[in-house]
């Protein structure tokens, strides 16, 4: 492997006995570590990107718009369709 420098912000940190230690001293286990990642990942997914909300805000738009419409039903058997049209709820 190749003796690469690390980025700016990770220049002051290093391994003792197991743990990350941090330019202040402070320790960090793997399990520490892992755990920060994870709730990282969980909080994103709970909140969600801008992309993931673009993305429902159109499903939803899309379903909307598809409840407006006439509701029917398109049954489909040995090759025959079939469209039955729903009375609109309401």
């Amino acid at each position: 492997m190749r003796n690469r420098e690390l980025p700016t912000s990770w220049k002051d940190w290093t391994f003792w006995e197991g743990y990350l230690l941090d330019p202040e001293g402070n320790r960090y286990s793997p399990d520490m570590v892992r755990t920060s990642l994870f709730t990282q990942e969980l909080a994103h997914e709970l909140t969600g990107s801008p992309l993931q909300v673009y993305s429902m805000k159109a499903q939803l738009q899309k379903r909307l718009k598809l409840l407006a419409a006439e509701p029917e039903v398109v049954i489909r058997w040995n090759g025959q369709e079939i469209t039955v049209k729903l009375p609109k709820a309401g």
